[in-house]
């Protein structure tokens, strides 16, 4: 096999094995698992029609039932996936 085919394929495979290496590193929120926790933010369930958007009140409004200062991801459990999330 030529050399150079051969360091090619030694190249993809080194590249593919830091990509997934990377992956599994990463949390469902996409930080680093070394790095610091993710931050908390403010929590809403999604209780009837809303307005989505930017902007609004952060503990809710019409449509929306503050739950608490949480994570996404505890958000998300919290309020079975209808949720409205924001950092703060």
């Amino acid at each position: 096999m030529d050399s150079f085919v051969r360091n090619a394929i030694l190249a993809i495979f080194a590249i593919t094995f830091i990509a997934m290496f990377t992956m599994f590193l990463l949390n469902p929120t996409g930080a680093y698992s070394w790095s610091r926790p993710p931050a908390d933010g403010y929590c809403r369930c999604i209780t009837g029609p809303y307005t989505a958007g930017v902007g609004g009140q952060p503990y809710g409004g019409r449509g929306l039932e503050f739950k608490g200062f949480l994570t996404y991801n505890e958000c998300v459990k919290t309020c079975d996936g209808r949720h409205s999330w924001q950092a703060r």
